[in-house]
């Protein structure tokens, strides 16, 4: 996406909510970051594990959100219900399975059968990993919290 937006003379300004959850902080704040630009800003929105069910968000995951990744699974040549186990849901709200039969498709990228594969993730911090996180990717960031489930990060790119 940054590559498509181009370089800007002016400094931009990007957010992202609760979707922040489903990326590995770091990657997903450094292609924030480069969206922004130079003295631009990026906004984030994550939910504190600490401030929700967890237990209650687990079974969400576990029962009603597994199929979540069946399309995806599909585009590799496998087949949902029959290529991988039963997808299971982590208590941090990460979804994996394990090859049963390869595709061609996967095999040529070195997956074999009994790997597993994580399919989705919804990652949830708590405030100081949260913190964390946010420091290793700028010097220069706000928190907003207002004691709710979410907390908001305003970071300088």
């Amino acid at each position: 996406m940054a590559e498509i937006l181009g370089e800007s003379q002016r400094p931009r300004f990007v957010t992202i909510g609760l979707t922040f959850s489903n990326y590995e902080p770091q990657t997903i704040l450094g292609l924030l970051k480069k969206i922004a630009g130079p003295h631009g800003w990026v906004f984030i929105n994550s939910q504190m594990r600490d401030r929700v069910d967890m237990i209650a968000l687990e079974k969400v995951y576990a029962e009603d959100a597994l199929t979540l990744a069946d399309d995806k699974l599909a585009l590799l040549g496998l087949n949902p219900d029959a290529d991988v186990t039963p997808r299971k849901a982590d208590d941090g709200i990460r979804v994996w399975c394990s090859v049963i039969k390869p595709s061609a498709e996967i095999e040529e990228k070195g997956i074999a059968k009994g790997d597993e594969l994580l399919v989705f993730q919804s990652l949830r911090y708590v405030p100081t990993q949260l913190e964390v996180e946010i420091k290793k990717a700028s010097d220069t960031y706000h928190l907003f919290d207002t004691g709710s489930s979410f907390i908001a990060a305003l970071i300088q790119a």
